[in-house]
């Protein structure tokens, strides 16, 4: 095995998938599948229902489409490969770490929430201190114009 790096046509070629009729090369043969881009779309809404038409998510061509596209077929391949007990410990240990995420993520919802309700109380006590002040100073400013008219009608006299 040489150990120059691969070019960037064989890399290429790497990512590119067999078309139908090609087989990949591995442990196993399988047929491979070919992606034709499909776009989901909501059909019309019937005009006697509210409803917004099939979920695109129904429909097996665009669940095997964003399959193939997103799967990461290397550890699919090596999945594959496992003990069924094995399998399952894996994917235990999986949906353990996920709900630890999901309460981590609601331990931190909770706490942001938490950390803007007293930033709104701080606010509210804040515009209420200064409406005092606006208060005080409208009061002062109805003294000093009684004091100012009190003073001209003494002049005018």
């Amino acid at each position: 095995m040489s150990s120059a790096p691969p070019s960037p046509s064989s890399v290429d070629q790497a990512l590119k998938l067999p078309t139908e009729g090609e087989t990949r090369e591995g442990k196993k043969k399988k047929k491979a599948i070919v992606k034709t881009p499909h776009k989901g779309h909501f059909s019309e809404p019937n005009d006697d229902s509210d409803e917004r038409g099939e979920d695109p998510f129904d429909d097996l061509e665009i669940v095997r489409a964003l399959t193939d596209k997103f799967a990461m077929l290397k550890v699919v391949d090596d999945m594959a490969d496992l003990e069924p007990w094995q399998l399952v410990w894996g994917s235990l240990g999986t949906l353990l770490k996920l709900g630890h995420q999901m309460l981590i993520h609601i331990k931190r919802a909770h706490h942001l929430e938490a950390k803007a309700e007293k930033v709104w109380e701080d606010l509210r006590a804040e515009v209420s201190h200064l409406q005092e002040k606006v208060n005080e100073v409208e009061h002062l400013a109805e003294e000093k114009m009684a004091e100012i008219k009190s003073l001209h009608g003494a002049l005018r006299k």
